[in-house]
């Protein structure tokens, strides 16, 4: 196995850039971008790790930028492409394990993200329109039949990030309204609310502003990245925590390590530290090239960082000690010939206690989720209060009974979901207490 908090390649390095990166039960890892051949097998844009090796999926005709695994397994993928494994499918597709599918009628223009929310439904977000329509742009959600547009008339330009709690849906990108509400650059989206912006979001005017990344971290704040200087009238150099009510910076990033500065790519560790990649050569002071770690207080470089170029995604495995960073770099960590994707061993897998809540009951969402093993969960009261924490299932029957008594007040409290023999599926973390209830949606795979 590589060396302990070092870079490692994954077979032979792309012929191409790597845009994006997903899980899949049984440890498998997709990835997608620009790339024609990876680990030395011809792959045309997307592909698939099983931790050994690398497989095609069938050729697309062109990039593919992003790609998300349902709660099923089937695979979704984005880009530019009109056809992919020889079947025609406008800018987003669906592979069943054994053959691609066109997911609609697709879209004019690149789909840029893909998320899933907690009840399985796809959202896609880029600068397209769905085809034959002209009512919106931007973002769109598939409810298993028909594309509709997010808000009812998606953004006024275009969404470069999608990130999801499971029932809230947050956007991001460079526009100035979502679904005809005012929200500059940033706004969150659900079916009970509706549309919402998050305070003033990017206040600069002029250069470059967009937000390009988006996560959650375990108590359930959203972090930004993009290429602004000021968010909610706050300076933030290029990334920003929004705590429900505010936005404060994080440290930010400055310098350039390939193209203009500014962060592409967020992921959070079961530890709660966060990990930043994109464009910069140091982080809160740090210096540092492409990619980045911070706890909380204090920042981290991880090795050397890129020679050249960018960090484009990064992602966390579940149930592993890695980091996964895919980009337009050339090298990492010193490594020669170690281009486009490189994994980082030692990070944290498993879940820690989020810091006690100011108010009413809280409760985190699962990490790791999906899971084929545990899951954990963190509780938070206000105040001491009595509850009741049941795992139930999609027909809403009480499966598992996760916890009954007492929370104290300031004390998190952890709630551990056991795959078991429980079947594969959506299933709801639902806590009832002080007359307040809460509810996480987690998956159960294989």
């Amino acid at each position: 196995p590589p060396a302990r908090s070092a870079w490692a390649g994954l077979g032979t390095p792309p012929g191409g850039s790597v845009l994006d990166l997903a899980p899949a039960p049984g440890g498998v890892l997709y990835a997608a971008g620009t790339f024609q051949t990876i680990g030395g097998v011809a792959a045309g844009y997307v592909a698939a790790w099983d931790g050994t090796a690398w497989t095609s999926l069938g050729d697309a005709n062109d990039w593919v930028y992003a790609v998300a695994v349902a709660p099923d397994g089937d695979v979704y993928v984005g880009g530019r492409f009109t056809e992919i494994g020889g079947v025609p499918a406008t800018r987003v597709a669906r592979w069943d394990g054994a053959a691609w599918h066109a997911v609609g009628v697709g879209f004019n223009n690149p789909v840029e993200d893909l998320v899933f929310d907690a009840s399985g439904r796809l959202y896609a977000g880029g600068g397209f329109r769905i085809v034959g329509d002209n009512s919106g742009l931007g973002v769109a959600r598939w409810d298993g039949t028909a594309w509709s547009y997010v808000g009812g008339t998606g953004v006024d330009n275009y969404v470069s990030a999608l990130a999801t709690d499971g029932d809230t849906l947050y956007v991001a990108g460079s526009f100035s309204t979502l679904g005809g509400v005012a929200a500059s650059d940033v706004a969150r989206f659900d079916d009970e609310t509706g549309v919402r912006a998050l305070g003033a979001g990017v206040t600069q005017v002029g250069g470059g502003h967009g937000v390009y990344a988006l996560a959650l971290d375990g108590a359930g704040r959203l972090y930004a990245g993009g290429s602004f200087s000021e968010i909610g009238g706050q300076a933030a150099d290029h990334l920003a925590r929004w705590d429900g009510e505010a936005w404060a910076p994080v440290g930010g990033v400055s310098g350039a390590s390939g193209g203009s500065t500014g962060v592409m790519a967020l992921a959070f560790d079961g530890a709660g530290q966060l990990y930043v990649g994109g464009s910069f050569t140091e982080a809160g002071g740090v210096p540092t090239k492409g990619v980045a770690m911070t706890d909380g207080t204090s920042w981290t470089a991880l090795g050397s960082g890129v020679t050249n170029g960018r960090v484009e995604t990064l992602f966390v495995a579940p149930d592993r000690p890695f980091l996964y960073a895919g980009g337009g770099f050339s090298d990492m960590g010193g490594v020669a010939g170690l281009s486009f994707l490189a994994r980082w061993d030692g990070v944290t897998s498993t879940a820690a206690a989020p810091p006690p809540e100011a108010a009413g009951l809280r409760l985190t969402p699962p990490a790791p989720n999906p899971t084929a093993g545990a899951a954990t969960l963190w509780l938070t009261a206000a105040a001491t209060t009595d509850v009741r924490a049941d795992l139930v299932d999609v027909l809403g029957r009480v499966v598992a009974t996760l916890y009954v008594g007492p929370v104290a007040a300031g004390s998190p409290l952890a709630l551990r979901v056991d795959r078991g023999d429980l079947p594969a599926g959506v299933y709801v973390v639902r806590v009832a207490g002080a007359g307040e209830r809460r509810t996480r949606h987690v998956t159960l795979v294989r």
